[in-house]
């Protein structure tokens, strides 16, 4: 497995992906990558990466985009709780790129508080 995710998760640490290649299934293969190598540091590892990324693509840090720190932890705890054995099938939920929204209330997700800081989910707990 690491193997496999090891190319995108190279060029991810060296700021090479494109936007376009900044996908929901990259950006969970890079966190499952991550928690594979040091589960303890997957965070601080995506957090900087994610930041470092978005910098080397332009994109601006905003209230509205760039860096979203609940997105980023909530993913990462299902990509740890499906290594654990306590959740479905990899693709089968991780692949739902709406899945947070099964968790949290739009209004709650998309405010600059969730943005810049984590927010304990308001519908659904993980």
């Amino acid at each position: 497995m690491m193997d496999e995710l090891r190319p995108l998760t190279e060029r991810f640490r060296r700021q090479q992906l494109p936007p376009a290649e900044w996908t929901h299934e990259a950006h969970v293969r890079v966190a499952l990558f991550h928690v594979l190598e040091d589960s303890e540091l997957a965070l601080e590892r995506m957090r900087a990466g994610i930041q470092a990324l978005n910098a080397a693509n332009g994109i601006p840090q905003t209230e509205t985009g760039g860096y979203h720190e609940t997105l980023t932890r909530f993913w990462l705890t299902l990509v740890r709780k499906h290594w654990a054995g306590e959740w479905a099938p990899f693709w089968a939920v991780l692949g739902d790129k709406k899945l947070p929204l099964r968790h949290y209330s739009r209004e709650r997700l998309m405010s600059r508080e969730a943005r810049s800081g984590w927010l304990e989910p308001d519908l659904q707990p993980l």
